[in-house]
């Protein structure tokens, strides 16, 4: 993994963590569609768990690999759905 792809990985970690805490603030509202908080509250969960931050790792990794890369670079992870 290229110092730039783990840079990457950890901006694009906070990126995700922050917008799934203001999805829960906003559906945490009396009122509110339950099942899009429930999902949004598993989501952070699984971010808080560093699970995400594997599942993309593996992810880059197959790409890298299908590509015939050696490395996990940048490349790979940009064209990752976060929650796929």
């Amino acid at each position: 993994v290229t110092d730039a792809a783990i840079e990457e990985l950890l901006l694009w970690y906070y990126e995700v963590v922050d917008e799934v805490g203001q999805n829960i603030r906003e559906h945490a509202q009396l009122g509110a569609n339950p099942a899009t908080f429930i999902d949004a509250i598993d989501k952070m969960k699984d971010l808080m768990m560093l699970g995400w931050m594997r599942r993309m790792l593996v992810k880059a990794g197959e790409d890298a690999e299908e590509r015939g890369y050696k490395r996990i670079d940048v490349e790979q992870l940009i064209h990752l759905d976060p929650f796929e």
